[in-house]
C-alpha cells in the first residue's frame, strides 16, 4: 500500500487488523474520554467516581463484569469474527474497549490528562494533546492579546472548572444540557 502511517478514529475498532494484515504503524484518534481500563479507574458509562472503599470496589466491579459479559458481549463477539475471518486472534483478557489502545504505536487522547481518571498504570502510547479548538484566522499579535485579555475580563475566574458534556447523540436540544 501506498500509505506509511494510518490514523484511525478509536471507536472503529480495525486497529489490530490495520496493524498487523498491513504492517503499517497506526495512531489511535482518541475524541472521547480515555476508554483504556486500570485498576483504578470504573466501569465505563456507569457514572462512577474511582471507588473509595471495598463496597464501592464490589459494585464497580460487578457494573465491569455485567459491561463486559452482558453489554459488550455482542460486540464482542462480532469482534472476535471478524478477526478470526482474516486469521487474526484476538486476546482473551482485557476488555473490548482496550484494543484500540493495545494495537496502536501511538494513541492521541483529546482533553488535559487532568480530567481523566487518575491511573495506576499509564500507558506511554497516550499522548494528551488538550481540547480540540475551532480554526482562529492569524492576525496581528497584538490583536490575537487584546482579544484574549477581553475574552479573559469577560468570565470571571473561578477556583475549579467544570467540563460539561452531552455527547454525540442526543445533542440537538441544548437546554437538556442546562436541564
Amino acid at each position: 500500500t501506498g500509505i506509511d502511517v494510518a490514523v484511525v478514529d478509536s471507536s472503529m475498532f480495525i486497529h489490530r487488523l490495520v496493524a498487523s494484515l498491513m504492517g503499517k504503524p497506526l495512531v489511535n484518534f482518541v475524541a472521547i474520554p480515555n476508554m483504556e481500563s486500570d485498576p483504578l479507574v470504573p466501569p465505563l458509562f456507569f457514572g462512577f467516581k474511582p471507588a473509595r472503599n471495598p463496597v464501592e470496589r464490589s459494585i464497580q466491579a460487578a457494573a465491569g463484569f455485567l459491561s463486559d459479559n452482558v453489554i459488550l458481549r455482542p460486540a464482542g463477539l462480532s469482534y472476535r469474527r471478524q478477526l478470526a475471518a482474516y486469521g487474526q486472534a484476538a486476546p482473551r483478557h482485557g476488555r473490548l474497549t482496550d484494543e484500540p489502545y493495545r494495537s496502536s504505536a501511538a494513541v492521541i487522547q483529546t482533553g488535559p490528562e487532568a480530567l481523566d481518571f487518575p491511573r495506576r498504570h499509564r500507558n506511554p502510547a497516550v499522548h494528551y494533546v488538550g481540547a480540540l479548538l475551532p480554526y482562529r484566522p492569524p492576525g496581528p499579535a497584538g490583536a490575537v492579546a487584546e482579544r484574549d485579555t477581553k475574552e479573559a475580563e469577560r468570565w470571571p475566574q473561578y477556583p475549579r472548572t467544570l467540563l460539561v458534556t452531552q455527547g454525540t447523540v442526543d445533542n440537538v436540544d441544548q437546554d437538556k444540557l442546562i436541564v
